[in-house]
């Protein structure tokens, strides 16, 4: 069964509701059963006392008619009063034979059953004997009953007005939970009617409840970056349908014409060269994708050791028969080791250099720079060339993304490099950066201090200069 908050909150109610109705009527019910009580032995106290002042009267046991006509009395006006009083060797002085008590402190109120069965609250006093008259035992009882009716009748009243009132307070808890809730399922009406036919559209963030507020703004804050994914990934289906269809173009175009007629072997090799390159191109297109999909599932690279400066004259090695047929210079500076995959920033070096060189002029230099700071250590390659737009440098990072056709290095790659790079310094836990001003571009990334082992020298190389 589903959780319902309402019926939780009902249920709180109701159950606090009962603790609450029952302390209360426990307490006023111990109060009420207190002070009966105390009024009874308060009687039975003020009945002794009279008595003994009567016996002070009498002369002798012989005078006792004055004595019992007062008792009598006194028993009369209160229907549930008795009193006997005999002398200590059992002689009746006034109520006939008491009743056989085991008691023997006396002036103290206490619980007993007659004879008859009548539960009376009894009071019993031994007096002294007199120059007047002999020792005596005086017993004054009151019948309980009455007091026990009014304490039943008032617990069944006490405990229906408990029992209506948990009821009506649960009622009236249902009522609040449903009314405190009610901003709630619109709020989730609202929701249920988001679709991906709208996306731009969002929850209220006006006239809610505060409590409601955060969850509203954290639901929009989601939907925004739903918006910027699903726009991403638009962008991103359009953009390898583009990519794709030039070498299928020319892959179906070049295999039409070869099969239009007749053709010699060498004819049917180079339409099978040319066809080989564009698969090339298609294969590298589809790894690369790949790539970036285990990036975006949060693949993490694989720790190990690897210094930064030798990673880059590895790559400044390899790109040395570009570099000679280019005329550019290839500097590296700096120096640091760092845990990551030596593969995968061997990579990511790779496409900075080799996006750099694409747009660096002959007799120009291309500087890789290793920096160590406080809580990062950075690579960055500088290079001459045209200037990138500010407007254009927050996108270079994304992919199948170029810039102005100034700098579109005449049709080279496929718009995923800088990409790449990107995906690999995320599954390193880094960050990329890039600026460009003054005809000078600096394209890098940063990993965070834990993977920085040693940085302990700083020094500058020249690869090839022409």
């Amino acid at each position: 069964m589903t959780p319902s908050i309402a019926r939780r909150l009902t249920l709180s109610v109701g159950v606090i509701a009962a603790i609450v109705f029952t302390v209360i009527g426990a307490l006023l019910y111990l109060a009420l059963e207190r002070e009966l009580l105390r009024r009874e032995s308060d009687e039975l106290t003020a009945r002794l006392n009279f008595i003994h002042h009567m016996l002070t009267e009498v002369p002798n046991l012989a005078a006792t008619d004055g004595l019992t006509h007062h008792l009598d009395d006194m028993v009369a006006s209160h229907g549930n009063l008795r009193a006997w009083i005999t002398t200590l060797d059992g002689k009746v002085v006034y109520g006939g034979k008491p009743p056989v008590i085991d008691r023997t402190k006396s002036n103290v109120p206490f619980y007993a059953v007659m004879p008859d069965g009548v539960p009376m609250r009894t009071i019993m006093e031994r007096l002294p004997a007199t120059s007047k008259l002999p020792a005596l035992q005086i017993l004054i009882a009151t019948d309980v009953r009455p007091t026990q009716r009014v304490l039943t009748s008032f617990g069944i009243t006490l405990a229906s007005l408990c029992l209506a009132g948990v009821g009506a307070m649960l009622l009236l808890g249902m009522w609040i939970a449903r009314r405190g809730l009610s901003p709630v399922n619109t709020l989730s009406s609202q929701a249920h009617a988001l679709g991906p036919r709208a996306l731009s559209q969002r929850l209220p963030e006006q006239n809610i409840p505060a409590e409601l507020l955060v969850l509203a703004q954290s639901f929009n804050r989601v939907l925004d970056r739903l918006e910027q994914s699903y726009r991403q990934l638009e962008a991103f289906n359009a953009d390898v349908a583009h990519e794709l269809r030039t070498p299928l173009t020319n892959l179906i175009g070049s295999t039409e014409v070869a099969l239009s007629r007749g053709r010699s072997a060498d004819e049917l090799r180079n339409v099978l060269e040319s066809n080989l390159e564009e698969l090339a191109r298609v294969k590298t297109i589809v790894n690369d994708m790949l790539f970036l999909a285990r990036a975006d599932r949060g693949e993490r690279a694989e720790g190990a050791s690897v210094a930064l400066d030798n990673v880059a004259r590895d790559v400044a090695e390899f790109f040395e028969p570009v570099i000679d047929e280019r005329r550019v210079a290839l500097k590296i500076e700096g120096a640091a080791t760092v845990t990551g995959d030596a593969g995968l920033l061997r990579r990511a070096v790779t496409n900075l250099v080799s996006n750099a060189l694409r747009y660096t002029a002959a007799g120009d230099a291309i500087h890789i720079a290793i920096e160590i700071d406080d809580d990062s250590v950075s690579l960055r390659v500088r290079n001459p060339g045209a200037t990138i737009q500010s407007n254009e440098l927050p996108h270079i990072f994304d992919r199948f993304y170029r810039a102005d056709p100034a700098r579109s290095g005449g049709g080279e790659g496929h718009g995923l490099g800088l990409a790449i790079v990107g995906a690999i310094v995320q599954m390193h836990g880094g960050s990329v950066h890039a600026s460009s001003h003054d005809g000078i571009t600096e394209v890098g990334f940063s990993l965070p201090a834990a993977t920085l082992i040693v940085a302990n020298k700083l020094r500058e190389s020249t690869v090839t200069k022409t």
